[in-house]
């Protein structure tokens, strides 16, 4: 069965490991950057891939032959995710014992 070209695309512009809400955050525009971007890496290099497991394997382990638009897209959306990620830790780290 293959995957949805979107749902591949959205996986790999978060980084692969991010939470159902952080995949939320992404917008339709930077979906479709993404895709922009990608879209040709991900036919030229993993066209065989028939599961989005597959298709994020088959990226990562092509990062090298990937073109200058698809990295530096990957490599913003990856900074945008862990800055993300530090604000949530931060947000939710309270003192030990602050509700006492």
């Amino acid at each position: 069965m293959k995957v949805s070209f979107a749902a591949t695309l959205l996986v790999l512009a978060m980084g692969g490991a991010v939470s159902a809400q952080a995949q939320g955050a992404m917008t339709p525009a930077a979906k479709g950057n993404f895709k922009q971007a990608c879209s040709a890496d991900v036919q030229r290099l993993c066209a065989s891939a028939q599961t989005r497991k597959d298709q994020h394997k088959c990226i990562r382990q092509n990062r090298t032959q990937l073109s200058s638009g698809c990295s530096t897209f990957l490599a913003e959306r990856r900074a945008q995710h862990q800055q993300m990620k530090q604000q949530q830790e931060s947000q939710g780290a309270s003192p030990a014992g602050g509700g006492e």
